[in-house]
């Protein structure tokens, strides 16, 4: 699935992430101290790019394909975030049968700690009641 979705993914990310991200960075380092000055110039500063980024590859390649890119980013940056989550997962689960592959001795080790202090803790609510 994550194959399927990386060409719009790629596309979401370079016409939605980077301008969004960017105009993040310009505004905190404009206003550090100001959170509300600084999400208000993001979320200005980031709509301004956007349009910006999504106008640039019909001016480049033909008006046909700026209008067909315009309309297909912000799917394109769902496909992004959706992607990134999914591709943690995978990154997750593949660590996870890493560890318990190649480090079963640290792997039983923290179950049984774990185990211990689960069992301490339902101890010590037991001794509150």
């Amino acid at each position: 699935m994550l194959a399927v979705l990386a060409v719009p993914a790629l596309a979401g990310f370079l016409l939605s992430v980077i301008p969004y991200r960017l105009s993040g960075t310009l505004a905190r380092s404009a206003w550090p101290r100001n959170r509300t000055q600084a999400g208000m110039v993001k979320l200005l500063g980031g709509t301004a790019l956007l349009q910006q980024r999504r106008r640039q590859p019909g001016a480049v390649v033909a008006p046909v394909w700026g209008f067909a890119l315009a309309a297909l980013a912000p799917t394109c940056a769902y496909v992004t975030m959706r992607w990134v989550e999914e591709a943690r997962i995978v990154r997750r689960a593949v660590r996870h049968l890493w560890l318990r592959g190649r480090k079963t001795s640290l792997v039983a080790q923290l179950v049984e700690r774990r185990r211990a202090l689960a069992s301490s803790i339902r101890e010590a609510v037991a001794s509150l009641e």
